[in-house]
């Protein structure tokens, strides 16, 4: 039976939209290993000499020192690049956990209308009383509870996310300090002819003529 140019399609029963969009992570994983692009970074390990300097949260979760100015430069240098490499791995968990979330909330939206579909129209409930019946099925409230785990640990991965960010900013910043600190110390430390000398070549820098 055909309606118009199309021909008329059975609607999918709940059990096939469910198998359907299971393998919808699988798929794109699949899809990212045919493309040759890693969706996981591995756990940063801790470089030597910078274990003493850092401490652990729940989880073993690293945690910077809590005065930077006390810990060398080079120690500095090390807390960048570990928390550099600690905040992709952080993103990259956000990333997968945002992607799972969003195939879930479309998954439950699909499995909630067909599972209204199937008990008003196969099974002859009430109008007013699908809507209970639909969210204490065990198949809605499977994914309902899968959802909103994935939502939980959006939340507390990306304030994670945030939390991090702020730490590689005061690294940064304390890094920044360090070479002004420096750089003034060795212009003190020279004499005024070698000062004028840098003077005098700042300026024929900056006053030479264009090609």
């Amino acid at each position: 039976m055909t309606t118009g140019r199309f021909p008329t399609q059975r609607n999918l029963n709940v059990e096939e939209l469910i198998e359907r969009y299971d393998k919808i992570i699988p798929a794109v994983d699949k899809d990212l290993e045919n493309s040759g692009i890693a969706d996981e970074v591995p756990i940063p390990e801790i470089p030597d000499g910078l274990g003493d300097f850092l401490s652990f949260g729940k989880y073993d979760d690293p945690l910077p020192p809590t005065d930077l100015t006390v810990v060398g430069l080079e120690v500095v240098g090390k807390l960048f690049s570990f928390f550099s490499q600690w905040t992709n791995y952080v993103q990259a968990e956000l990333t997968r956990a945002q992607c799972e979330s969003h195939v879930l909330k479309r998954h439950l939206k699909v499995v909630e209308a067909a599972l209204s579909i199937w008990y008003r129209e196969d099974q002859g409930k009430p109008a007013g009383k699908v809507s209970d019946y639909v969210t204490t099925d065990s198949r809605f409230v499977e994914i309902d509870a899968d959802l909103m785990r994935a939502e939980v640990f959006v939340r507390k991965v990306d304030s994670r996310y945030e939390q991090l960010k702020r730490y590689l900013n005061a690294i940064s910043r304390e890094q920044t300090r360090r070479t002004e600190e420096m750089e003034n110390d060795r212009h003190e430390s020279s004499g005024p002819e070698q000062r004028r000398a840098r003077a005098k070549s700042s300026m024929r820098s900056r006053w030479k003529p264009q090609q």
